[in-house]
């Protein structure tokens, strides 16, 4: 998990994005993916507090 952290972080930031732009699949359409055991609540919201962190 802390790799896609850094990952996403440093996506946001080469792309100058927000921590809202990230989507899941499901987000966007209907999927099968497993995406239901996935935290991204938790990630999007340490996404988030680091990007306030970092204004």
């Amino acid at each position: 998990m802390q790799s896609l952290r850094a990952l996403l972080t440093d996506l946001l930031n080469k792309y100058h994005l927000a921590p809202d732009d990230i989507h899941r699949h499901s987000d966007l359409g209907q999927t099968e993916c497993p995406g239901d055991r996935f935290p991204f609540d938790a990630v999007a919201a340490d996404l988030a507090h680091n990007a306030g962190a970092a204004r």
